[in-house]
């Protein structure tokens, strides 16, 4: 048993140094200042953890909005279950421009990896731990990426795994089309995956997501790419 562990170890910090996760876990390991092998083993655990750690939180009544935020802001798992997240494919598949917001962007693999490309990033995080995570890796590795609350206009913006988990969709996306040029792209992905065993943080899609758009004036370009009309 021990042995199949430490092979499982060994196969995930090979997978974690490829190029697509940008150093993510040597500056984890900077970070939280845990030998490797913690690291990967808090990594391989953390979906667990979450979900224990939201069933004894339990938020629901009148405040559950309110509570997941918190619960967003605080959960200390989130750093390690995110850093298990290459950066998109969909940036070799769709021709986009910056400035970008990269909107609820984690642990900023996706933000990193297009700084090196050559990109204006600006990054956006309800996280805490995530934000402190993401300044730790700018100052570490000499990044120039704006750490915002405030936004500016965008000629792209980045919604990876992010609708799913906002009960008003409706709300995010008319916000943040004021925030993106005529022109411009949302690029979005959204499992809606709604197996409370699986998935406890999913909402179900309730307005269809593409009537949320349509509403909004865009038009699908591709799958997960909608272009503000204009």
């Amino acid at each position: 048993m021990k042995e199949i562990k430490k092979i499982q170890l060994i196969k995930l910090a090979a997978k974690l140094r490829r190029p697509q996760f940008v150093n993510v876990l040597d500056d984890l390991i900077d970070f939280s200042g845990l030998p490797e092998n913690s690291v990967l083993q808090h990594i391989i655990a953390s979906g667990l953890k979450v979900r224990n750690e939201l069933k004894f939180v339990n938020p629901k009544g009148e405040h559950v909005e309110a509570e997941l935020k918190l619960f967003y802001r605080c959960c200390r798992e989130y750093l390690f279950l995110n850093a298990y997240r290459e950066a998109w494919s969909m940036f070799d598949r769709v021709k986009f421009k910056g400035p970008i917001l990269d909107f609820a962007g984690g642990m900023g693999n996706d933000s990193v990896w297009l700084f090196k490309q050559g990109y204006d990033v600006d990054y956006f995080e309800i996280s805490i731990i995530q934000k402190d995570f993401m300044r730790f890796r700018i100052w570490k590795n000499n990044l120039k990426i704006n750490i915002v609350n405030d936004f500016r206009k965008y000629n792209t913006i980045l919604l990876r795994d992010v609708i799913e988990h906002v009960p008003d969709y409706n709300k995010l996306l008319t916000n943040l089309s004021g925030y993106l040029n005529p022109g411009g792209l949302i690029l979005e992905q959204t499992p809606w995956n709604t197996d409370k065993r699986s998935s406890p943080l999913h909402f179900r899609e309730k307005t269809p997501l593409k009537k949320v758009f349509k509403d909004l004036y865009f038009t699908n370009i591709a799958n997960g790419v909608w272009r503000k009309n204009g």
